[in-house]
């Protein structure tokens, strides 16, 4: 079972490697390779703290509902390493599209005012509205940063401010998505609370 995992994972890094860099250098030689990696590096940061702050939501909502599960599990905090998956992290950076490790939550376990769909949904729905807040946060770090750069012409400063652009549109692609009504993702979870039972 781990050899196959190994060679699936093998197999994957092989296709991200060939719709990151492989095909920037292949399109256009080693300025497209330069900028690739450039992109990559001021994106890794937002994807990072998107996905950790995602996460911890989720967990701390659970907790806080009265489910230990993710504090046993380490996951109430908002450390990169306990939220963190590789391939997830790798096909968010390389195709845009990707994943954190999953917080598992025993709904049975929710104090008595949360009922098992009413916690689910909360729960949910904390993720989504975490990223929706570093969007914000994000925006007026932006802003900020852009006048000080434009007032300034400071290239540090230019350089943080386009990494605090592209963590918002992280941060806001991650609440959107997970906002879709089709399972696992967090909108089922929370379209589930409104649905009659019998449909659930």
């Amino acid at each position: 079972m781990q050899r196959f995992f190994d060679r699936r994972s093998l197999i994957l890094i092989l296709i991200l490697a060939y719709l990151g860099p492989v095909r920037a250098l292949m399109n256009n030689g080693t300025a497209g390779l330069s900028n690739w990696i450039v992109s990559t590096l001021i994106t890794i940061p937002g994807i990072i703290i998107g996905l950790s702050f995602h996460e911890y939501a989720h967990a701390m909502t659970a907790y806080k509902s009265g489910d230990v599960t993710p504090k046993i599990m380490g996951r109430c905090t908002i450390e990169p390493q306990a939220h963190v998956d590789l391939m997830g992290i790798l096909s968010l950076i390389f195709i845009g599209f990707g994943w954190g490790k999953p917080v598992q939550v025993d709904a049975r376990r929710f104090d008595r005012k949360h009922t098992l769909r009413g916690g689910m949904a909360r729960t949910a729905a904390a993720g989504p509205i975490s990223n929706l807040i570093m969007a914000l946060i994000g925006t007026i770090a932006y802003k900020f940063l852009l006048g000080a750069a434009f007032v300034s012409g400071n290239e540090a400063l230019v350089w943080l401010y386009k990494i605090c652009l592209i963590f918002i549109k992280i941060n806001i692609g991650l609440a959107v998505f997970n906002l879709i009504p089709v399972g696992p993702l967090d909108g089922q979870k929370i379209l589930s609370y409104f649905l009659p039972e019998r449909i659930n």
